[in-house]
């Protein structure tokens, strides 16, 4: 988990609720081979809020393989 979240990071972790942390939920599906598009798209559905999947890439840099 990161140390140091942005603002929008946080409003995820809020939106997500049970169905998160935002860290487990992105880390879930990148484990089951998702790309991030389609993670980006999941997280709309979620929550209502728009992020794209590069942003989503930006975030988790580690994990962009």
């Amino acid at each position: 988990m990161k140390s140091r979240q942005t603002h929008s990071q946080r409003l995820f972790d809020l939106l997500l609720g049970a169905k998160g942390p935002l860290d487990d939920f992105v880390n879930d599906r990148r484990n089951r081979g998702e790309p991030w598009r389609i993670i980006a798209r999941d997280l709309y559905l979620e929550t209502g809020e728009d992020i794209t999947g590069e942003t989503l890439r930006a975030w988790y840099v580690d994990q962009a393989s």
